[in-house]
This record gives C-alpha cells, sequence and structure tokens, in this order.
C-alpha cells in the first residue's frame, strides 16, 4: 500500500477544541448535556418566559444555545473530517485550515443563538400535560441514545460512532415526542368547539393568544 493510501486512511489525532472523539468517555458527555436540559426544562416550567427579567431570558437563551451549540458540533465536523481524511495527506496545510474551523465554529454559534430563542418561543405555548412528556422524553433520551450506540457501534468506524450515534437517536426521540403530542393533544385536551366561529375572528384570536404566549421580556 503507497504512503498516500495509509495517510488517507489514518484517523487525525484529536485537537484541542475538537469535538468529543472516540477517547472522550460518552457517558460524561451525553450526562453533561442530560443534566443541562433538566435543569431548562425546569426553569422554563417555574420560571415561564414571559415572567422573568431581561437578564434571566438572556441567560435561557445562552444556555439553550449552548446545548445546540454542542449537540450540533461534532455533526457538522463528521462530512468534513471524513472528506479530508479521506482526500488529502496527514501533512496536508488544506487539512490543517479547514480541520478545525474557525469559521464554522462562528456561524454554528450564530444559528444556535437564533434556534434557542425560537425554540423559547415555542416552548411558552405548552400545556401542562405537554410539559409531562417533555419530562418523559429526558430518560427517554437516554435510552435512545444507548439503543442507537448498540445498533450503530459495529457499523461505523469508532471515529464517528459518537456523533451518529447522537444524530440517530435524536431523531428517533424527535419522532417519538411527537407522536406522543399528537396523542396527547387529540385524546386527552379538551379545546372549544369552534365548527360555527367565523373563521377571521378565530385567526385574530388565535395570533393574539399566541403573541402574549410569546412575549420577550422587555
Amino acid at each position: 500500500m503507497s504512503t498516500s493510501q495509509t495517510d488517507s486512511h489514518r484517523h487525525e489525532p484529536a485537537q484541542a477544541g475538537s469535538p468529543p472523539g472516540p477517547r472522550s468517555p460518552w457517558s460524561a458527555f451525553w450526562l453533561t448535556v442530560l443534566a443541562g436540559q433538566s435543569l431548562l426544562l425546569a426553569l422554563l416550567y417555574f420560571l415561564p418566559l414571559q415572567t422573568v427579567s431581561q437578564p434571566a431570558a438572556i441567560s435561557m437563551v445562552l444556555g439553550l444555545a449552548a446545548l445546540i451549540y454542542a449537540y450540533y458540533l461534532p455533526l457538522r465536523f463528521v462530512r468534513r473530517r471524513a472528506l479530508l481524511a479521506h482526500i488529502t495527506v496527514q501533512q496536508s496545510m488544506i487539512r490543517k485550515l479547514l480541520w478545525n474551523s474557525a469559521l464554522l465554529k462562528f456561524t454554528l454559534a450564530i444559528s444556535s443563538l437564533a434556534l434557542a430563542v425560537l425554540m423559547l418561543v415555542a416552548v411558552a405555548s405548552l400545556k401542562p400535560l405537554d410539559w409531562m412528556v417533555m419530562t418523559v422524553g429526558i430518560p427517554l433520551a437516554v435510552l435512545v441514545f444507548q439503543l442507537a450506540r448498540r445498533l450503530l457501534g459495529p457499523q461505523f468506524n469508532s471515529v464517528y460512532q459518537f456523533p451518529y450515534a447522537i444524530r440517530v437517536s435524536n431523531l428517533l426521540l424527535v419522532a417519538l415526542l411527537t407522536i406522543m403530542l399528537v396523542i396527547v393533544n387529540l385524546f386527552l385536551v379538551e379545546v372549544p368547539d369552534t365548527r360555527s366561529a367565523d373563521i377571521v375572528v378565530l385567526a385574530q384570536q388565535a395570533f393574539a393568544n399566541a403573541q402574549s404566549q410569546a412575549a420577550f421580556p422587555a
């Protein structure tokens, strides 16, 4: 096997500031994210966004953005690093420049902040039964992640097992929570009969209710 072929299959050593790799304990990282999610859900439930002060709301946005950033960072690097490891040699300047791209991290941080604001606004309209479903999602996330880890472990290179386990488990968790929320809202939540009401009036009322619930602290 030639030197170039050997280099293309050689794994890049872990670098400072890089996403968790095979040497990072999966359990420690996942438990940290899980603890952050639990704390944030508790804060949002007991301190609704409409009632907190502006500094507290900003802290919530930054905390949620940090969780989003931690989730997406390994995923953003997977394709790039797989491509670089395949087409560039170990000493390539292009590989060194793009392996830990500061621009990618910066754009991800900005998009994480925007997504955090949108998620907090959406959470403001959750009902008590919806909160129960979200709470069930915390231990469910651990179970789904462990399932994805076991299924993907024999299929993927050790470098890419962790980010893909996160991605697959997140997709499964979102699907399960969506189904649970639909069932709860269809069969357990009582809604008024609006079949004889004017659709324009209903739209105006719905917009006014959503606007009041999603109001960001001034």
